[in-house]
């Protein structure tokens, strides 16, 4: 995770910071997009670390709950970025990376379920 000094750290002060400084605060978040480059990809998403995330949970599979649930929850964070205006990706590629992780037989499985459940609407 990126780590700023305290008196410029986006994720927990930006506006109140902006204020001690006497900047707007978008006058300040573009000051430290100009000092840490990289905190616009931590607040906009990027496909690279999406594909990142999917690397590193590659084949898990539905007994390891725990790092299934890491893995959900990095994936729903990142897809959640890259779908906001402007759009890097869709839902329908959001979901085929998803299962495209997961273990196969575990993905055919759930893939499954989830057709089961739309033709039962």
């Amino acid at each position: 995770m990126l780590s700023l000094p305290s008196k410029v750290d986006v994720g927990r002060n930006n506006c109140a910071t902006a204020n001690v400084f006497g900047n707007s605060c978008n006058e300040f978040l573009n000051e430290i997009y100009k000092d840490y480059p990289e905190v616009r990809l931590e607040r906009s998403g990027a496909l690279g670390h999406l594909d990142e995330i999917c690397d590193e949970y590659k084949g898990v599979d539905r007994t390891k709950e725990g790092l299934l649930k890491r893995f959900g929850v990095e994936f729903e964070a990142e897809v959640s970025k890259l779908e906001r205006p402007p759009a890097l990706i869709v839902n329908t590629e959001a979901v085929s990376k998803y299962l495209q992780t997961l273990e196969s037989s575990f993905a055919r499985d759930l893939w499954s379920m989830v057709r089961t459940s739309l033709l039962l609407k």
